[in-house]
Formats: structure tokens, C-alpha cells, sequence
């Protein structure tokens, strides 16, 4: 049920932001208190945030004024919320800062916390790791997990037989000096689910600069914007090595890698399936910029590709596919991706697509079974006949809207 109720997820989120959590106790927590205090007002506030989880009990709220923390912390296994005073201003989540100095990973679950272990309204920096994650399935929101440095997989987050709920997140400027420089999920049954987040500036040493997926991990990754990437392999924007990731209406631009697949790269079954995808100007030097597979399959509908599925920016074996375009998007602004105001999915974000063949030409099935109801901005995830293709919907007055055209389809087989 988790699965298919995933946008809801982030609604209950909104909501339970300015809820009054019912009888459940309140901590709080100030850069300027006292770990000596009660913790039961602002007035009385702990000083770290450690204190506050270790105070709280199941079912309780910490709130975090917002100031930097110098501290790593772990959430015990304890279901509680810990969040930001406003998780919805990005001005506030930039400034309500975790900051390990390099001490270790920022933020740990490890003592298999569920979907009411909540972390919500931080920005996570110079850990290790900023989100460790091993065999537990936490709710994290509206986070920016940043500059992050890591010797081995995962800087930005490490998932490891784990099945978070990741949700309105931004994952940049992470490096890795192994695998999976924004995001590294390692070994089934770990299935997380990644909504409507951004991999922006991630590197890795090896392979997948912003996502990698291996051994069994399969993550559903929708709504999610993949730009300016790295990998000193393979995998600019993704790497999957065993891995059926099901990933829908995402964007993968301007990513790059050393070896093969600036967009995606692929390698042993079982293979991904992508649906309602733009894969655009990802570069891999002479091979394969958007798509590199080896001893895989993946599957490719209803998707946006440079140069078309198996042409001559796809290398390795070939994909499977039905529906696919090679149209330029034409992006509203692909030099100014997070638009005027330096936000990440809001209405003037320049990689909203407005060419004809990429608007209302995705798959509406997938859509509608998965319950994806909003684009990354929030807006209707189908505003005209069809749902567009990519991460956004492209808002437009009904009357200039261009016209779908007819594709033709394949003859049935004798």
C-alpha cells in the first residue's frame, strides 16, 4: 500500500507541518539553549538536537529553531518527528543546518526505524555520509543534503537494505570516491522511494555521479530532475548494476561520464524500466552519451531520447522500447535550470519542456497505477489530454496549446 500511496505520503507531510500532534509531547531545540533545560518550551530549550531525540518518546515532535548544529545524530529507532520550523520556506531549511565537520555520517537510522521516524526541514552538510540508512525505512522531506564527502559509496545517501520514503529533496555538490555520489542503494529487498527530489553537482569516483543502484536495490524514483552530474566512469546521472529501478517522469540534462552513459548507465540483469523520461544533452565523451548498457535490457516507454533509443548517443546492447521520441524538448531555459529565483521546482524552473511531441505525449497508465497525481512543482500532474513528458507539467493557455499528433503504430503480427 506504501507503494502506491506515495504522493499522498508527502500531502500527510504538509500537513502534519502545522498539525497539533494531539497529546504528544513537544521538545524543543535552540543553537542558543541549554542541554541542561527541560527542553519543554523555546524558552527551555536543549542546545543540540541529540538531546531532543533522546528526550522524546514514540509518537512526539522535536522542533529545531533554525541556527547550524555541530553534531551527528542518530534517531535510535525512536518514531519521532524531527523537523525545522518551516519545512515549506527553503530559506528556512537552508538555514536549519547539521553540520558533522567531518566527524561522520550526519544523520543516522540504523535500528529499523519506519515511515514515522520523520526528518524533515534541514539542510544536512560535511558528513561522511549526510544520510546513513542500513535495513530501516524512515521519512525524510523537504531536506538539502549538501557538500557531503565520502572515501566510499553514498555522500550524500547511503541505503542499505533500506526502504526510506525520500520526498521534495535536493541533493547536491556530494562526492564520492566510490559509487553514487547524491544517492547509493545496495542490496534487495532495499526499494526506496524518491519523489520529486533533485541530484544536482553529485560525483563519484566510480560510478552513478547523482543515483546508483546495485545488487538487488530497486528504487522507484519519480518526478525527480538528474542535472550536471558526474562520473569518472560510468553513469553520469544513474548507474544501475542489477537493479529493475522503476523510475518515471524524470529528467536526466546536462549530466556526464568518463566511460559510458553521461545519462544512464546499465548492467545486468534484472534491468531498469523507464516511463515519460527526457534523457537530453548528457555527454560521454565518443561513447553513449545518454544510455550505456551492458548484459541488460532495460526498458525505455513513452521517453524522450537524444538521437533516438539504440541510435548513435546509446551504446552496449540495445533497450527495449515502444512510444519513444528523439525530439528536442526545448526547454524554457536550459542555461537557468532552477529559474530566476535560484529554486528548485517552482514555475519559472528552466527545464520545463515546450516542444509539441514531448508535452501530452507520455504514458497516462503508469501514472494513474502509481497514483502520481503532481508534477515536482506541485501542479497537476496532467493538465492537458495526456500526461507530458519529464519531471514538470507545462502549463499553457488552452487555446496556443499545440495539437497531439497522431503516431504511427506498429502492424500486428500475421
Amino acid at each position: 500500500m506504501r507503494r502506491m500511496t506515495a504522493i499522498i505520503v508527502v500531502v500527510v507531510l504538509g500537513a502534519m507541518s502545522t498539525a497539533a500532534w494531539g497529546g504528544a509531547n513537544h521538545w524543543y531545540v535552540d543553537p542558543g539553549g541549554n542541554d541542561l533545560s527541560d527542553g519543554n518550551s523555546w524558552d527551555e530549550a536543549f542546545a543540540t538536537i541529540q538531546k531532543g531525540i533522546d528526550k522524546a518518546g514514540k509518537g512526539d515532535l522535536v522542533k529545531v529553531k533554525a541556527g547550524t548544529y555541530y553534531e551527528t545524530i542518530d534517531f535510535k529507532g525512536k518514531a519521532i518527528t524531527l523537523r525545522g520550523t518551516d519545512p515549506n520556506s527553503w530559506v528556512v531549511v537552508a538555514a536549519t543546518i547539521i553540520d558533522a565537520n567531518g566527524s561522520g555520517n550526519v544523520v543516522t537510522f540504523n535500528d529499523k526505524e519506519d515511515g514515522n521516524s520523520v526528518l524533515e526541514g534541514f539542510t544536512i552538510r560535511n558528513g561522511d555520509r549526510g544520510i546513513y540508512c542500513s535495513e530501516a525505512s524512515p521519512t525524510i522531506a523537504r531536506c538539502i543534503i549538501t557538500s557531503n564527502h565520502s572515501r566510499r559509496d553514498g555522500a550524500g545517501m547511503y541505503n542499505s537494505k533500506a526502504s526510506p520514503m525520500v520526498a521534495n529533496c535536493i541533493f547536491s555538490r556530494n562526492s564520492s570516491a566510490g559509487n553514487g555520489g547524491g544517492m547509493y542503494n545496495d542490496y534487495s529487498p532495499a526499494c526506496p522511494m524518491v519523489i520529486s527530489c533533485v541530484f544536482t553537482g553529485n560525483s563519484s569516483g566510480d560510478e552513478g555521479g547523482g543515483m546508483a543502484n546495485r545488487h538487488g536495490a530497486s528504487p522507484t524514483v519519480i518526478n525527480c530532475v538528474f542535472y550536471h552530474n558526474t562520473a569518472s566512469d560510468r553513469g553520469g546521472g544513474m548507474a544501475n548494476e542489477e537493479s529493475k529501478a522503476t523510475i518515471i517522469n524524470c529528467t536526466f540534462f546536462d549530466n556526464s561520464a568518463n566511460s559510458g552513459g553521461g545519462g544512464i548507465y546499465n548492467e545486468d540483469d534484472p534491468a531498469p524500466e523507464l516511463y515519460n523520461c527526457i534523457l537530453w544533452g548528457n555527454d560521454a565523451g565518443n561513447d553513449a552519451g545518454e544510455i550505456h548498457n551492458r548484459h541488460c535490457k532495460p526498458t525505455f516507454s513513452y521517453c524522450d531520447i537524444e538521437k533516438g533509443l539504440n541510435g548513435d548517443k546509446c551504446g552496449g546492447d540495445d533497450s527495449k522500447g515502444r512510444r519513444n521520441d528523439n525530439d528536442d524538448p526545448e526547454f524554457v531555459n536550459s542555461s537557468d535550470p532552477n529559474g530566476a529565483d535560484d529554486t528548485w521546482g517552482t514555475s519559472d524552473d528552466g527545464l520545463i519542456p515546450t516542444e509539441e511531441d514531448v508535452v501530452d505525449e507520455g504514458d497516462d497508465k503508469i501514472v494513474k497505477a502509481k497514483g502520481i497525481t503532481t508534477d515536482i512543482k506541485g501542479d497537476p500532474r496532467i493538465i492537458g489530454s495526456h500526461v507530458d513528458m519529464g519531471a514538470y507539467e507545462y502549463k499553457y493557455k488552452p487555446r496556443s496549446r499545440p495539437k497531439r499528433k497522431p503516431r504511427s503504430r506498429p502492424k500486428p503480427r500475421s
